[in-house]
């Protein structure tokens, strides 16, 4: 943890009233935030992202009696951190895109083999505006690009509604053919009937 703590392009705050436990990170752009609460207690938080999701990753310890870190991000969150879940935390605060595995151990399985990296806040809420506007001119008909696609929907939908009538007709030319080839069947059955004297009469 020290190694990430002492980065330098780390922002560093310090919460004299509060506690680490009662700091609402999201009140806050920064990716990193550093420094220690009320209690003196070490804190770092990182806000990164896994498969789109963002997450707070919150690690602290007592700097007064050197006690296990506790974190909400890895499955074992009283213990030390291993070599290789140092390393990932210090990746992330270089602002390097990491490949979770196994070994990261990190609270949820789900996430193995997804891509993490450092929330950046600008990029994230520009990223929701574009969403969002996209979605508003997808969808209401006064934009442009709106009409367009309803245009190339209902000529799709015409097309494709064209092909099926045109599919039953010629099943429907198909069912008349083989009547009629029944019918002249029937009437060559008769004829023979006839001929032969062989009659219901």
């Amino acid at each position: 943890m020290d190694e990430i703590f002492n980065l330098e392009h780390i922002t560093n705050i310090n919460f004299d009233n509060t506690s680490v436990e009662d700091i609402n990170f999201d009140e806050y752009d920064q990716s990193i935030l550093k420094g220690y609460d009320k209690n003196k207690y070490k804190f770092i938080n990182i806000k990164a992202i896994i498969n789109f999701k963002p997450i707070n990753a919150l690690f602290y310890k007592n700097s007064k009696t050197l006690s296990t870190i506790e974190n909400n991000f890895f499955k074992k969150n009283d213990t030390w951190l291993s070599d290789i879940q140092t390393k990932l935390l210090k990746d992330i605060a270089n602002n390097k895109i990491i490949k979770i595995i196994p070994e990261h151990d990190i609270f949820d399985d789900e996430f193995i083999n997804y891509d993490i990296q450092l929330y950046n806040h600008k990029e994230w809420t520009s990223a929701i505006t574009i969403q969002r506007a996209w979605r508003l001119c997808r969808y209401c008909n006064k934009y442009e690009i709106c009409k367009k696609y309803e245009d190339f929907f209902l000529k799709n939908i015409v097309l494709d509604n064209n092909s099926f009538i045109k599919d039953c007709n010629i099943l429907l030319e198909q069912g008349n053919t083989v009547f009629l080839d029944c019918d002249n069947l029937l009437v060559d059955f008769n004829n023979n009937l006839i001929s032969e004297n062989i009659t219901s009469e």
